[in-house]
């Protein structure tokens, strides 16, 4: 198997005594991205890249993922230019890369919703694969809606691909609100190789517990759900074996 890390830059959840800043601990997140351009956290990078040299195999890190979300994450444009984004991922992969953490591949996941891909995009010597999510909140929420898969990704799979790096379909999955959920799966996947033959890893979303994005905490298990896992499984045996 191969591990694949998300890893969220949280600047505010730094210690301030081991990382001392100019600014409050609260304010960190304001171009913060800047402060990793410029060393600031490189003690805390270095440790990392120099354990996973030592890991005997490959490792996809999906590093601040949605950067092009403003609304989200504080790594963002709300606090950050994309510039800053961009310099800050070269910084880090270099350092990665002078530890001889050359196992690492960086894979760089924009969200589909909003665009201004090129924007935040570091370079093809500095992105491995390319990575999305495509979750269906179903009407779980009053800002969501019953979305297919192909309303989902499959409009910008051209964008991506583009890029002509693998694409990972990091988040896959959708929820039993507001629609039949097996039949999203089925269609999902239906003939998945030949119509995007670009995607060469796809990730269920199997959080049972995620209070990331709403008020109550949602469900995305699909293990104990026969009928969906007998529409997944009954598209993945139709995939050619290699």
């Amino acid at each position: 198997s191969i591990p694949v890390i998300t890893w969220e830059p949280w600047l505010n959840d730094f210690d301030e005594l081991e990382y001392p800043m100019p600014a409050n601990k609260t304010e960190r997140n304001d171009h913060g991205l800047k402060d990793i351009t410029d060393g600031k956290y490189d003690s805390y990078l270095t440790k990392w890249a120099q354990e996973a040299s030592k890991f005997k195999g490959n490792i996809l890190l999906r590093l601040g993922h949605e950067m092009n979300d403003p609304y989200r994450y504080p790594w963002g444009p709300q606090n950050n230019e994309s510039i800053d984004f961009i310099t800050a991922w070269k910084h880090i992969v270099d350092l990665f890369r002078a530890e001889g953490a050359t196992n690492v591949s960086w894979v760089w996941a924009p969200h589909l919703a909003y665009g201004k891909f090129d924007e935040f995009y570091p370079g093809d010597e500095y992105v491995d694969w390319v990575a999305t999510g495509t979750l269906n909140y179903g009407t779980v929420a009053p800002w969501s809606q019953w979305w297919s898969f192909e309303e989902i990704f499959v409009k910008h799979y051209e964008t991506l691909a583009k890029y002509r790096k693998p694409i990972l379909i990091a988040e896959f999955g959708t929820l039993a609100v507001g629609g039949n959920q097996a039949e999203w799966y089925q269609k999902a996947l239906s003939d998945f190789p030949t119509r995007f033959p670009a995607v060469k890893g796809l990730i269920f979303f199997h959080n049972g517990s995620d209070g990331t994005t709403t008020y109550q905490t949602l469900n995305w298990y699909i293990k104990d759900d026969v009928t969906v896992t007998k529409a997944i499984k009954a598209q993945y045996l139709k995939w050619p074996a290699n």
